[in-house]
């Protein structure tokens, strides 16, 4: 148990490293493609935000001028410069001011600064360095409107609106990339237990395997192993064979060598002769056991020697407590 443990760790690590490398990967290019999806949308929404504050500008421009020339008109203009006091308190995010055709300031929004218009420029809009300008002009060119709006006002609102998509973004993107790092392992579950199938099969077990639902790109792998199996298994089983062959194939003539060395031993007479074929008798001997141990290894290998239902034991173990009780008489008693 030991040692299935060791081999579903040693397997288990590698598919962890082939899990982190594609999860990794997965996550790297998920971060990137955000990245560049929010950097994206970004410069799509700054577009867009310059396009809706800049017709919002004009629509203002554009609807205060014909007020405001009437009111104008209407005056002496003997004041000065008129300050368009507020009904209720407030920060204003668009000023404005009218000019006569000279350039002259006639008119100005309560909190306008003044150094935001010392410009005098035609019909248009144009950029200081921290306020938008709108310009429009009406009855022949007499009366013109500037209308500016800070440049803050639109930097505001853009880094609220990409916050206010990067927030989720954030709170989604480690939920995304947990959510590949499980699906990941999940889907080498079934290399997992390939990699331990493979490893935990023994030098005696060359049997097919047989790992049910095994994903379509693990298939070939199966295969391949099964194929290679089946060549070790008929390679070692023609070695077995040839074993089993070449030990009874030597029987033969070591016993006829055997029987000959035998007669040559009881018509030889006492001496030096005789007892060199008592040697070789005995050196015979032991070679018919090896030729014979030979073919049973070859056969228990072979599982020729295995039944393949129920068998009694009983005449076996009375052969085994038979040949124990040579050596030991009296002292085992046999009650089968």
């Amino acid at each position: 148990s030991s040692r299935h443990g060791l081999q579903v760790g040693d397997a288990m690590k590698i598919m962890q490293s082939m899990r982190g490398q594609i999860a990794l990967g997965v996550s790297v290019m998920l971060v990137v493609l955000w990245l560049l999806a929010g950097l994206g949308s970004a410069f799509v929404i700054k577009g867009e935000i310059n396009e809706s504050f800049d017709a919002a500008l004009q629509e203002t421009g554009e609807r205060i001028l014909p007020l405001a020339v009437v009111e104008l008109i209407g005056s002496d203009g003997a004041n000065g410069a008129q300050r368009i006091l507020p009904i209720t308190q407030h920060d204003e995010k668009i000023t404005y001011v009218i000019r006569d055709a000279q350039g002259a300031i006639l008119m100005y929004s309560h909190d306008a600064d003044l150094k935001v218009f010392d410009r005098v420029s035609s019909d248009g809009f144009f950029t200081t360095q921290d306020h938008r300008v709108f310009s429009r002009s009406a009855v022949s060119g007499q009366y013109t409107i500037q209308v500016a709006e800070p440049l803050t006002h639109r930097q505001n609102a853009l880094r609220e609106t990409v916050l206010a998509m990067l927030v989720p973004l954030g709170v989604l993107l480690p939920l995304t990339l947990f959510g590949v790092a499980l699906w990941v392992t999940r889907a080498l579950r079934p290399l997992a237990h390939l990699s331990v199938a493979l490893r935990v099969k023994g030098a005696d077990d060359l049997t097919p395997l047989k790992l049910p639902f095994l994903r379509s790109e693990l298939v070939p792998i199966q295969h391949s192993a099964n194929r290679l199996m089946a060549r070790l298994s008929r390679t070692l089983e023609a070695e077995r064979a040839f074993a089993a062959n070449a030990a009874h194939e030597l029987r033969t003539p070591i016993a006829a060598t055997l029987a000959q060395t035998q007669r040559l031993v009881a018509e030889s007479p006492d001496g030096p002769l005789r007892q060199r074929a008592v040697t070789v008798e005995g050196e015979l001997k032991r070679l018919a056991r090896l030729a014979e141990k030979l073919m049973q290894l070859a056969r228990a290998e072979g599982g020729a020697m295995l039944g393949q239902g129920p068998a009694d034991l009983v005449p076996i173990l009375q052969v085994v407590l038979a040949d124990f009780a040579r050596g030991a008489a009296g002292r085992i008693v046999a009650d089968l």
